[in-house]
């Protein structure tokens, strides 16, 4: 039974269900990658700032804390404070900034809760940092850095002038010969008050006291000498007593004001570290605790988002593979099926057919085939040096963009190659200052030696003075206890030494590992000067192979014209031979018989009747004269790759004008 379908429908069913495939396997790849973009969407936009943000806070408590450490070390001077105080704002400005930016990112629930609970652990850190700073503040006021160092000054100077009050006195009861000690200016406090500077209305008030008795006490030293000189013993004692002895009360009532007031910045000090290190640590350790699981939460969540679309990846490409075989299976039926159902009624005709092609083969075989191969070759050649005439314009407009782009590189890379060079000098004198730091480090650590070597002195002063305060019995006793005292102060003094001996030699050995890499990074800048510069030269070498290619390009884009112009001329020769092929259209009426069960295949209308009602023609191998189908009308416009004078002549038809194929 044979089938009703025409080959239209054949086609347009083949091609419908191929649409079909293609249309499930576009909407299920776009599906896919919408579901991947979505996962992509919220791993870029929400978890990896989330992370950054995080990383960043945890930066920032790290420097803000570095920098409250670095407030509580002793020997920093006021110009390093207020480094600290500076890097502390920046470290609370940088915190606020991220907090910002964390806030304004989508989170889960899960980690919302644990961001409501580092808030509140940040407001209390924050609250107590600036605590920490008042605290701070109220120390630069006191204006004394080093108490530890001020307390061993004036433990010394009232050691010094007990040392002086018994030379007076033993000038006094034993005629000891003493020297020195008249001169106010030249005693250990007299040098250390000429350096000593604060801004402590309080000390500089107690110091103008203490100056004016001490003034007295040395002058009373140069009257107890004269007098005794002079043989009057009781002008001399009178003087010891009268005003040596008060003034030196007032003077050491002075130093112990001068000690409360370093002992009030001890006790600020110990309060500061014992918060820094102790409460805002927990509370530190605490905020890191929960940024950690921050983290770690949000990777979580993009390793899921992660596997999920993997998963989903596969499945895709499963199911586009097997559609795709599927699709592929089905095309091949419909293809073969369609395929049989059209060439086994057109083989039948191509039999009945090459009979009279035969007869038309032998007289216009050659010419038609050749002129027509002639004229369409010409075309397509003609069509194919526009399309590279084209394609070559625009090779060139890309070559001098690329030449234009590689001479923008070129002035980039040597500017690149001038700041690699001040980073360089840069790095140098990095290394310079490195230098510096350790040679400052060691002169600090020979002061340390020295602070400590004083202590040990003033502990053998002390104990001599207990044998002395031993040796006067009842009268000493209240001098032994001095010198006990002072040797306690003397032992906790190079205790104190020791401590910061080691903490210098840490310092040291700190910027020493900083030299170090500081060297290290001068070396590697070195060798990123040197690929810059290399760089700089293989750019300037593509600017000008670009310009040689682009001058090159124009060039053969003139000989393309000239070509064009060559093959334009072959086509109109091409017609020409065309328009003499006709002529031997008559015997092609022949074939109409043919024709009519090809249409006969095709169409089924009114039209086929019509044309079976027609009377046949006589067939061109009869007596009678070949019939001649109607001549071909002349084309409406000439072609503008056609010569003029053969725009005008009847051009051969086509297979759709012999054959038509416009009702399928």
């Amino acid at each position: 039974m044979k089938s009703s379908w025409t080959i239209g429908q054949k086609l347009s069913a083949g091609f419908t269900g191929l649409g079909l495939i293609v249309l499930f396997l576009g909407g299920l790849a776009f599906w896919g990658l919408a579901q991947i973009e979505i996962a992509i969407d919220e791993i870029g936009t929400r978890n990896l700032p989330s992370v950054d943000a995080v990383l960043h806070l945890e930066v920032a408590l790290e420097e803000a804390n570095g920098e409250l450490r670095t407030l509580l070390i002793a020997d920093v001077d006021m110009e390093m404070r207020r480094g600290g105080y500076e890097g502390l704002d920046a470290a609370q400005e940088s915190l606020q900034k991220y907090i910002a930016i964390f806030n304004d990112l989508p989170r889960s629930p899960e980690i919302d809760a644990y961001w409501t609970r580092f808030l509140n652990e940040f407001r209390t850190w924050d609250r107590i940092v600036d605590e920490l700073q008042a605290n701070h503040g109220e120390i630069d006021a006191i204006d004394i850095l080093n108490p530890d160092q001020l307390r061993a000054y004036l433990q010394q100077f009232r050691a010094d002038h007990y040392a002086l009050e018994l030379q007076m006195a033993n000038l006094l009861l034993t005629g000891a010969a003493s020297t020195g000690g008249a001169d106010a200016t030249a005693c250990g406090f007299g040098r250390w008050l000429s350096t000593f500077k604060t801004t402590n209305a309080t000390v500089q008030t107690t110091l103008r006291e203490v100056v004016t008795h001490h003034n007295r006490f040395h002058e009373a030293v140069a009257s107890i000498r004269k007098a005794h000189g002079d043989g009057d013993q009781e002008a001399a004692l009178q003087a010891f007593q009268t005003v040596m002895m008060p003034a030196a009360e007032q003077v050491f009532q002075g130093f112990n004001q001068l000690i409360a007031e370093a002992e009030r910045v001890d006790d600020l000090r110990d309060r500061l570290v014992d918060r820094t290190l102790g409460e805002l640590r927990e509370i530190q350790r605490s905020a890191f605790d929960y940024l950690e699981t921050i983290v770690k939460a949000t990777l979580e969540q993009s390793n899921t988002q992660v596997k999920a679309s993997m998963a989903l990846a596969a499945v895709l490409e499963w199911t586009a593979l097997i559609s795709g075989i599927i699709g592929v299976l089905l095309a091949i039926i419909l293809g073969i099926t369609i395929t049989k159902s059209i060439t086994s009624a057109l083989r039948r005709i191509i039999a009945s057919l090459n009979g009279g092609a035969e007869q038309v083969n032998g007289a216009s075989g050659q010419v038609s085939q050749s002129s027509q191969s002639m004229a369409e070759g010409a075309s397509e050649q003609a069509a194919s040096l526009e399309e590279t005439s084209a394609s070559l314009e625009e090779m060139a407009a890309s070559t001098r963009q690329n030449a234009d782009n590689a001479a923008q590189a070129d002035g980039m890379g040597k500017e690149m190659l001038e700041a690699a060079g001040r980073s360089q000098e840069a790095i140098k004198r990095l290394v310079g200052a490195m230098g510096e730091i350790r040679s400052g480090a060691a002169e600090t650590a020979k002061i340390i030696k020295n602070i400590d070597e004083i202590a040990f002195q003033t502990n053998l002063l002390a104990l001599n003075a207990a044998v002395e305060a031993a040796r006067a019995g009842e009268a000493g006793k209240g001098f032994a206890v001095v010198a006990e005292e002072v040797r306690s102060l003397a032992q906790r003094s190079a205790d104190a030494a020791r401590s910061t001996a080691d903490l210098i030699e840490q310092s040291q050995q700190n910027a020493n590992r900083g030299a170090q890499v500081s060297s290290e990074v001068e070396s590697v800048l070195n060798a990123v000067v040197d690929n810059i510069t290399k760089s700089a030269q293989l750019i300037s070498e593509i600017s000008s192979a670009s310009n040689e290619q682009a001058r090159g390009i124009d060039q053969i884009n003139q000989a393309m014209a000239q070509m064009d112009q060559v093959t334009q001329g072959n086509a109109a020769n091409a017609e020409e031979c065309a328009s003499a092929a006709e002529e031997l259209t008559a015997q092609a009426q022949e074939l109409r018989d043919m024709v009519l069960v090809l249409t006969r295949m095709i169409r089924r209308d009114a039209a086929v009747g019509a044309m079976e009602s027609r009377p046949r023609p006589a067939l061109a191998y009869q007596a009678s004269a070949p019939a001649r189908l109607p001549a071909p009308k002349p084309q409406s416009k000439p072609s503008q790759k056609q010569a003029p004078q053969a725009a005008n002549r009847p051009t051969k038809k086509s297979a759709e004008e012999a054959i038509p194929f416009d009702d399928f």
